[in-house]
C-alpha cells in the first residue's frame, strides 16, 4: 500500500500540475552559472518543468508548497529553501497549517481511477518527508511553539493507516526530542546537527591541562599561560555557543537578545575578547612590558587562527589595532619588528587578513580549505552577517507580478545558500580537554563582562582615559 512508483515513472503517467500563471512566474538558468543566477523574467508560455531551462523565481504560497508536495517536480533544493527560509515568508503555524491541507486534500477517493489514487499518495508522502525533515532539521523553531509538535503528533494518530510507518516512527522520535528540550533550562541537543565529528590533534590539550593543574588564582598571564593555553579554552568557550546556532537565526533579518539569543551571545564574546586584548596593552607597564605583550597577543591571534577560531582571531587582531591602543604602539612597531622578526611576519599576515577594508573574500580560501580537511572552524561572523545584510538590501522579500505579490524566491535561495555555508562549519567538533581553572583565569580577570551597549561605552572611556594617562596628547611614549 505504501510503495511509491519510481519519478521517471510517474512522470510519463499523470498530467502536469495547473499553475495559474497570476501565482508562479519562472526565470531562465544561466548555463554559465547554474541555478542560482536569474537572468530574465519569463512570460509564463514555455514548459515550466523543462529540465535546465528555467527555475521557480516567485510564487504564492499555496503554489509554492504545491511545488515541493507535487510529483511532478523533483526539485531537492527548493525543499532545503523552504524550510530553512520559511519565517521569511510565512509563520511556523501557517505553514503547518497549510501542510496539513495538502495532505488532507489528497486522502484516498474510492471514486477515482487507481492511477489518480497512487497520484494522491505521492502527495502525501511528500509531506510527510517534509514534516519528517522539519522535526528534525528546525528544532529549536519548533521548541519555541510548543503547540506545533503537539499537533504534528495528532495527526499522525489521526491518519496513522496513511503515513507509512517507518516515516511516523522519525517523525514521533523527533518530536519525543522535541519533548525532552521543551524542560525549562534544557540546552538544544547535538541529535539535531548534522554531520559527523572531527577531533582535533591529540597534543591540542595538553598545555592547558598542565596549567590546569594549579588554581585560578595562581594563574598569571605572563608565567603560567602560554599563547596556546589561551586559544585552545577560548575556543572551546566560543565553539559551545557557535555550535548550537540553530539555522533561522543566521538569517534572521532583525537582531538581538530576544530574537537571536545564540547569535547575540556569540557577538557579545567576540566584543569580550577584542577588549580584553585591548586591556591587556593598557595594563602593561612600559614599552618595554607592552612589547611583551604584543608579541603573546600575535601568538594567540596565531593559535586562534590555526585552531580554525577565525572569529576571536579577528577580535584579538581587532584589539591589538584598535586607535586606543595604535596611539600609543604605533611608534613602537619598529623596534618589535627587531626585536621578535618572527612575530613581526606573523602579525603582518594578519593584517593582511584582518586590516582595513577586509571583506569575506578574503577568508573565503583558508575557510573552505579548512573545512575540506574536516577541520571544526568557526567563521567570522561580522563578515557573514554584513553580507546577510547585503541580500536583503538587494532583495525585496515579494515581487508583484500581474497584480499578485508573490514570495520571492531568489532571496529565498541567497539566504539559503548562506546559512548552509555557516551550518556546515557546525559539522565538525572540538574534542580537547576543557580547562576550567584557565576558564575560569579567564572569565575572571582578562575578559570584561559586557552585559550592555552602555557597559561598552563605559569601558571605551575608561580605555581612552587610561591610553592618554599614558600618553598625553602631543607627547611621546617613554
Amino acid at each position: 500500500q505504501n510503495q511509491v512508483p519510481a519519478y521517471e515513472e510517474m512522470s510519463v503517467a499523470y498530467r502536469t500540475p495547473v499553475e495559474p500563471d497570476d501565482e508562479v512566474m519562472y526565470a531562465p538558468i544561466s548555463p554559465a552559472a547554474g541555478a542560482a543566477d536569474v537572468t530574465e523574467e519569463s512570460d509564463g508560455e514555455a514548459d515550466a518543468t523543462a529540465p535546465g531551462k528555467r527555475h521557480l523565481e516567485a510564487a504564492t504560497l499555496p503554489q509554492l508548497l504545491q511545488r515541493i508536495t507535487h510529483f511532478h517536480y523533483v526539485d531537492p533544493e527548493l525543499d532545503a529553501v523552504v524550510l530553512f527560509t520559511y519565517p521569511v515568508f510565512t509563520t511556523a503555524s501557517v505553514l503547518l497549517t497549510s501542510l496539513l491541507k495538502c495532505f488532507n486534500d489528497n486522502r484516498p477517493d474510492p471514486s477515482l481511477a487507481e492511477e489518480e489514487n497512487t497520484q494522491r499518495q505521492v502527495f502525501r508522502i511528500r509531506v510527510i518527508n517534509f514534516l519528517k525533515h522539519w522535526t528534525s532539521t528546525n528544532a529549536l523553531e519548533l521548541q519555541q511553539h510548543p503547540e506545533l509538535p503537539v499537533q504534528i503528533a495528532e495527526f499522525l494518530e489521526q491518519h496513522a493507516a496513511l503515513v507509512p510507518k517507518q516515516q511516523a516512527d522519525i517523525i514521533r522520535t523527533n518530536l519525543q526530542n522535541l519533548q525532552i528540550l521543551l524542560v525549562p533550562g534544557r540546552a538544544l541537543s547535538r541529535r539535531f546537527k548534522t554531520g559527523s565529528r572531527q577531533h582535533l590533534r591529540p597534543d591540542s590539550g595538553e598545555a592547558v591541562v598542565m596549567a590546569s593543574q594549579a588554581s585560578a588564582s595562581q594563574l598569571s598571564l605572563d608565567n603560567d599561560l602560554s599563547p596556546k593555553d589561551v586559544a585552545l579554552q577560548m575556543t572551546l568557550w566560543h565553539w559551545k555557543v557557535y555550535q548550537e546556532i540553530p539555522a533561522l537565526e543566521f538569517i534572521s533579518k532583525e537582531r538581538g537578545p530576544t530574537r537571536t539569543p545564540y547569535l547575540h551571545k556569540l557577538q557579545t564574546m567576540h566584543t569580550r575578547v577584542t577588549y580584553w586584548a585591548m586591556g591587556v596593552l593598557l595594563a602593561a607597564d612600559g614599552a618595554p612590558a607592552r612589547l611583551k605583550k604584543q608579541k603573546f597577543l600575535v601568538r594567540v591571534t596565531q593559535q586562534l587562527w590555526e585552531l580554525g577560531n577565525f572569529d576571536l582571531a579577528w577580535a584579538v587582531a581587532t584589539g591589538t589595532q584598535h586607535v586606543i591602543v595604535a596611539r600609543i604602539t604605533g611608534s613602537e612597531w619598529a623596534r618589535f619588528h627587531r626585536k621578535h622578526p618572527r612575530s613581526a611576519e606573523m602579525r603582518q599576515q594578519h593584517l593582511n587578513w584582518y586590516g582595513d577594508g577586509v571583506h569575506l573574500e578574503t577568508l573565503k580560501e583558508p575557510l573552505q580549505q579548512w573545512h575540506q580537511m574536516r577541520n571544526p572552524c568557526i567563521p567570522p561572523m561580522a563578515l557573514y552577517l554584513k553580507q546577510l545584510t547585503h541580500i536583503y538590501a538587494r532583495e525585496p522579500s515579494t515581487i508583484k507580478h500581474k497584480g499578485r505579490e508573490l514570495i520571492n524566491l531568489k532571496l529565498c535561495r541567497l539566504l539559503y545558500r548562506h546559512v548552509e555555508e555557516l551550518r556546515r562549519y557546525q559539522r565538525y567538533d572540538y574534542a580537547a580537554v576543557e580547562a576550567e581553572v584557565v576558564q575560569e583565569y579567564l572569565d575572571n580577570h582578562l575578559l570584561p563582562e559586557l552585559t550592555s551597549d552602555r557597559a561598552v561605552e563605559e569601558l571605551k572611556e575608561s580605555y581612552f582615559a587610561r591610553s592618554y594617562e599614558i600618553k598625553p596628547r602631543g607627547k611621546t611614549v617613554s
